[in-house]
């Protein structure tokens, strides 16, 4: 976990997961294991992220977001209320 990251209230992160500086992750979010987060990222509350899935630098995601297994997503911009099963690029 990257200097300067910010991490809500009853979020659980998984095993192997690496989470870049200055990133904020909101209250009760779930980050699958095998994670790769890139820094400057803002995940908002209640979002869950599936394992083995990687988030680019720049990133913001909104609350109440679901992302599925093996997603791979460039700098990226989600609203709130989002469902993706996966976004590979």
């Amino acid at each position: 976990i990257g200097g300067n990251t910010t991490i809500g209230g009853n979020t659980t992160i998984g095993g192997t997961t690496t989470i870049g500086g200055t990133t904020t992750i909101g209250y009760n979010t779930t980050i699958g294991g095998n994670t790769t987060i890139g820094g400057n990222t803002t995940i908002g509350g209640t979002t869950t992220i599936g394992g083995t899935t990687t988030i680019g630098y720049n990133t913001t995601i909104g609350g109440i977001t679901t992302i599925g297994y093996n997603a791979k997503l460039p700098t990226f911009k989600l609203d709130n209320f989002i469902y993706l099963q996966s976004l590979l690029y």
